[in-house]
């Protein structure tokens, strides 16, 4: 039978879970630092190592609150091509909201007698996404194109969508699937994960042969992979 307990470090809540295991594990869930560890360590030890580990929680746990995505209620920002622009409302004489988002800026301009509800946030949250998507689809199929052009690999199809737990899919009939939330990262970041798809069509395994193909038309691939990696 598992048991829980929480200890603290500064101000750190860490969950520690005894379990039949042999080994220790540290991690972020539901943005909470927590510890999977034997049953037979002792308090100190957990404490020992938790401190070790301190640095290691708070660089995790702001990487996992520094979330992306749009979120008007929790966020007064947006990232478009890895730059945060701060949202500005601005409230004027008009009839109907209008939206304004790119690289440069993010305006929510709105009827200066708007009492701004949960439904309404809810509604320009929704026609952001929209604008993120098109802008998604413009700087993907400029990558796309630059790579298809430099390595003579062209897929059947290109889709865009929002994925939880990929940045893209290459499957057995050519079709290349992307992450809208690619948006939010660098240009660097857009053209690695293009430039990874289109490999894909050549070798369809991550292979020696596969990263190496990769190499030679982006030779710090690795540097820019890094920051999708959070």
């Amino acid at each position: 039978m598992n048991q829980e307990e929480i200890i603290k470090i500064g101000d750190l809540e860490i969950t520690v879970e005894r379990k039949r295991i042999k080994n220790i594990y540290f991690g972020i869930k539901n943005q909470k630092p927590y510890m999977k560890v034997p049953y037979i360590t002792t308090n100190s030890k957990i404490i020992e190592l938790a401190k070790s580990k301190e640095s290691w929680f708070r660089k995790k746990l702001n990487s996992s609150n520094e979330s992306r995505e749009i979120d008007l209620k929790n966020k007064d920002y947006v990232y478009v091509l890895d730059k945060k622009i701060p949202i500005e409302y601005i409230y004027e004489k008009r009839k109907t909201a209008r939206l304004i988002l790119n690289e440069n800026e993010c305006k929510i301009i709105l009827p200066d007698n708007l009492n701004l509800s949960q439904a309404h946030i809810d509604k320009i949250e929704k026609k952001l996404n929209d604008i993120l998507k098109s802008l998604a689809r413009k700087y993907i199929y400029e990558a796309m194109d630059k790579y298809i052009k430099i390595t003579g690999l062209a897929p059947q199809k290109i889709e865009i969508r929002k994925f939880k737990s990929i940045w893209g899919n290459c499957n057995s009939n050519k079709i290349i699937k992307m992450n809208q939330n690619l948006v939010h990262y660098g240009k660097d970041q857009i053209e690695y994960v293009c430039l990874h798809e289109l490999t894909h069509l050549k070798h369809m395994n991550h292979s020696k042969r596969f990263w190496a193909h990769i190499e030679k038309y982006m030779p710090n691939y690795k540097q820019i992979s890094k920051v999708l990696k959070g």
